[in-house]
C-alpha cells in the first residue's frame, strides 16, 4: 500500500473512531439533559394541580445495593377527588439529584411520623387525570445543576468532536481533489512517495539529505535554539515551559467536571453505571494528554527531499508526522504568547487546499520563529 492510500485509511479510522466518541459523548449528555429538563416539566405541570387530602395505609422505606445502599420510599395512600375515590402510591416528582438517599430519607421519616400519629397529608391531583397524583411537588433549582454542568459539557465535547470529524472529512477530500490536481501537472521528482522518508530508528549515516543540512540559526544563544547531537540533520527547538499551566488547568478543568459526572451517576443509578462516564472520561483524558505533545517538549524538524519530518517530544512520548513538501503553499509565523520580555510564536503551514496545520508552537523569540520559517520556505516548491 503507498503512503496515499495508507494516509487515507488512517484518516478514515481516525474519523470513525472520533465520530463513535463523540456519538457517545453527546448520548450521555442527552441523558443528562433528560434527567435535567423532565423533573422541571413535571413541577411546572403539577403547579395547576390540585390539593386534596390523602390518607396513608402504608410506608416503607425500601433498600437496594450492597455495600453502597440506595434507599426508595414507598407509600400507598388514598384520596378522595371530585367524589370518587382514588389509590396512589406515588410519592414525589422525582428525588432531587445528587441527593437520592437523602430525599427518601426524608419522606420516610416525614410520612412515618404522620402515619404513626394518624394525621392525614395533602396530596396534588391533576384535574385531567384524577387517577394521577403525588405528595411531595417541590423540587430545588440549584440541584438542577448536578446534571446540567455534566449535560452541557458532554454535549460541548460531543459536538466539537462530530464537528471536527465532519471538517477533515472535508479537507480531506478537497486534499485528494487538488493533491490529484496537482500531481498531473509536478515533475516525477516532486511526487510524494519518490523519495524515501526518514524515521526516528534510522541512524545517522543513513541521514543523508539531498537537499543539504539546514542553515545553523544566526544567533544561536539569543533564540534559544541549538542543533541536536545528530548533528546538522535535525534541528531542535524548544518550547515554552509556561504551556504546563495551560496544560494543568485543562486536567484540572477536567478532574472537575469528572467529579461531578460520577458522583451524580453514582447517587442516582448506583455503582454499576459508572463504567460508561469513566470510560468516556478517560478516553478524553487520554486525548487531551495526547495534545499535550503538541505545545510542550520540543520538537525535532527534519527537511528531507519532498517531505517534512516533524518529531515531538515530551518526556517520554514521542509522536511523529510526515508533510509532503509540494502539497504547501505558504509557511507563517504568529505571536501567540507573551512572558517577561520574551514572545513566543507558533509556526505554521498552509497548504494548497486552504488547511492550515500547526507545526511548532511556543518558540521564544521572533528571530527564531523567522529562522524557522526560512529554513522550510526556502525547501518549498511553490515558495
Amino acid at each position: 500500500m503507498n503512503q496515499a492510500g495508507a494516509t487515507r485509511k488512517a484518516a478514515a479510522t481516525r474519523s470513525v473512531l472520533v465520530a463513535i466518541l463523540g456519538l457517545g459523548s453527546a448520548g450521555l449528555g442527552l441523558f443528562f439533559v433528560y434527567h435535567t429538563c423532565w423533573p422541571v416539566w413535571e413541577w411546572f405541570d403539577s403547579r395547576h394541580w390540585h390539593q386534596a387530602t390523602a390518607v396513608i395505609h402504608k410506608v416503607r422505606l425500601d433498600t437496594t445495593g450492597g455495600s453502597s445502599p440506595a434507599y426508595e420510599v414507598f407509600c400507598r395512600y388514598t384520596y378522595t377527588y371530585d367524589g370518587r375515590s382514588y389509590t396512589n402510591n406515588r410519592v414525589g416528582l422525582g428525588y432531587v439529584w445528587g441527593q437520592r438517599n437523602l430525599w427518601h430519607q426524608q419522606a420516610y421519616r416525614h410520612l412515618k411520623k404522620a402515619n404513626q400519629q394518624g394525621d392525614n397529608v395533602p396530596c396534588f391531583v391533576d384535574p385531567d387525570k384524577p387517577e394521577q397524583a403525588v405528595l411531595f411537588r417541590e423540587l430545588e433549582a440549584l440541584a438542577l445543576l448536578y446534571p446540567a454542568v455534566p449535560a452541557g459539557v458532554l454535549l460541548l465535547t460531543g459536538f466539537l468532536l462530530l464537528t471536527s470529524g465532519r471538517r477533515r472529512r472535508r479537507t480531506m477530500r478537497l486534499a485528494t481533489t487538488d493533491a490529484q490536481t496537482h500531481a498531473s501537472s509536478s515533475a516525477p521528482n516532486d511526487l510524494p512517495g519518490q523519495q524515501p522518508t526518514a524515521t526516528i530508528a534510522q541512524t545517522p549515516e543513513t541521514l543523508a539529505d539531498a537537499t543539504g543540512p539546514l542553515t545553523p540559526p544566526p544567533d544561536q544563544a539569543h533564540i534559544q535554539s541549538y542543533l541536536d547531537e545528530w548533528g546538522n540533520e535535525w534541528v531542535r527547538v524548544s518550547c515554552w515551559p509556561g504551556a504546563m499551566f495551560g496544560l494543568s488547568l485543562w486536567l484540572l478543568t477536567l478532574l472537575c467536571t469528572a467529579g461531578v459526572t460520577l458522583l451524580v451517576v453514582y447517587a442516582v443509578q448506583g455503582l454499576w453505571l459508572l463504567a460508561i462516564p469513566a470510560t468516556i472520561l478517560a478516553i478524553i483524558a487520554l486525548l487531551l494528554w495526547r495534545h499535550a505533545l503538541s505545545f510542550l517538549g520540543a520538537y525535532h524538524l527534519r527537511l528531507h527531499a519532498a517531505d517534512l519530518l516533524i518529531v515531538r517530544e515530551f518526556l517520554f512520548f514521542s509522536r511523529h508526522r510526515t508533510l509532503s513538501l509540494p502539497y504547501i503553499r505558504q509557511v507563517t509565523y504568529q505571536w501567540t504568547a507573551t512572558r517577561g520580555r520574551t514572545r513566543y510564536h507558533a509556526v505554521r503551514l498552509l497548504f494548497l487546499d486552504g488547511r492550515t496545520v500547526k507545526i511548532a508552537d511556543g518558540i521564544p523569540g521572533e528571530q527564531a520563529a523567522q529562522w524557522l520559517v526560512g529554513e522550510i520556505a526556502r525547501h518549498l516548491p511553490h515558495a
